[in-house]
């Protein structure tokens, strides 16, 4: 009776070794797949940043603008497309949210040369959106994102008309614009800065008393360096300032462009 019991009470020992081994196993590869199929709820994807050109085989990307209505539950999305061959098959196109699927896209606007997408019914509670752009003829895919905190939010997106989608491309332009002429303003302002710099240890190496002639001579190298450096980067400045005014001359043009449009 006693070794019976004995049997019974090992039995049901290894009988709870082996079911804990079981949900220990499980909860492992639960938590390896679900790492796979589910991303980190604590970070966001990263956005793709505006007027970075992304590169697909039949054509170049570039977002220009990516903007959200809370109110409305829409997006609208503007991307400058360059295509690399005449005759082109397209693209196709879908929008998901990470945790919630597919969304409403729709192309309201779309020309050889930009197109305008229009994301409808959104979760108010939505984190991270993608836009997946799939060429027709080789299938290869390219995919924009935004996430809630970098997204540029607005009042309200109604809809509109043709004629009003092509402000809002020419109105991203402009904004493109104004980033490449900020752009432009830096690297110019980096060029004086060396300049003047340069120019101060010129000052100080043509000052400077020398006790050999071949420190002399070493000095006199490293200034004649500095100058035609100077030289160099007071040639880029003009070439940068010169690239300033054509955008903001263009600018202008599209400024009127939008005004004819809006007296139509």
């Amino acid at each position: 009776m006693i070794e019976k019991l004995r049997k019974r009470v090992k039995k049901d020992i290894n009988l709870g070794n082996k079911i804990l081994l079981f949900l220990l196993v499980g909860g492992y590869f639960f938590f390896i797949s679900s790492r796979i199929w589910m991303p980190d709820f604590g970070e966001l994807i990263e956005a793709t940043p505006y007027y970075e050109i992304q590169a697909m085989p039949g054509r170049e990307i570039c977002l220009t603008r990516w903007i959200y209505s809370k109110e409305d539950r829409v997006m609208e999305i503007i991307v400058e497309i360059k295509l690399k061959e005449l005759i082109d098959a397209g693209i196709e196109y879908e929008a998901a949210e990470r945790t919630k699927g597919s969304l409403n896209v729709q192309a309201v606007l779309e020309k050889a040369d930009y197109t305008v997408f229009r994301i409808t019914e959104i979760p108010d509670d939505w984190k991270e959106i993608s836009l997946r752009l799939t060429e027709r003829e080789n299938g290869d895919i390219l995919r924009l994102y935004t996430n809630i905190d970098v997204v540029e939010q607005v009042k309200t997106l109604p809809e509109k008309d043709a004629r009003g989608y092509e402000i809002d491309r020419l109105e991203a332009q402009i904004s493109y614009d104004e980033f490449q002429i900020a752009e432009q303003e830096d690297v110019i302002s980096d060029l004086q800065e060396e300049n003047a710099e340069l120019e101060i240890r010129i000052t100080e190496l043509e000052t400077a008393v020398y006790p050999t002639e071949d420190e002399a001579e070493e000095a006199g190298n490293t200034v004649a360096k500095a100058r035609d450096t100077i030289s160099t980067n007071e040639v880029e400045i003009q070439e940068r300032m010169q690239r300033i005014d054509e955008l903001k001359e263009r600018s202008e043009k599209i400024i009127e462009q939008i005004e004819l449009l809006k007296e139509k």
